[in-house]
């Protein structure tokens, strides 16, 4: 019984271990063509915010580079993210992903 409990505390820990370090949010740093100004960063941001998923926002104009981070557990696609820019008026070249 004794080991069967401490089996099953330790299956639980590094269960809870492991999860914990594949929760970690995902971001997306995403090229665009456009922004010259902080209100295109302004519409931008307005935009992205419209999703669920976006947990922050974070516009480098003079770099053309936006910055998403994704919610814990959320998914975004990059055909989302490209709508959503276009929406706001813009264009994406290229989107990299780290988690």
């Amino acid at each position: 019984m004794k080991t069967i409990t401490i089996s099953l505390v330790l299956t639980l820990f590094l269960t809870t271990v492991f999860s914990a370090s594949i929760a970690f949010a995902e971001s997306a740093t995403i090229s665009v063509k456009g922004m010259v100004c902080e209100s295109c960063a302004e519409t931008i941001t307005g935009k992205l915010k419209t999703s669920a998923a976006v947990d922050s926002v974070s516009v480098k104009v003079n770099k053309g580079i936006v910055e998403v981070t994704i919610k814990d557990g959320a998914t975004l696609s990059d055909d989302i993210l490209k709508t959503l820019i276009a929406d706001a008026g813009y264009t994406v070249t290229e989107i990299t992903r780290k988690s």
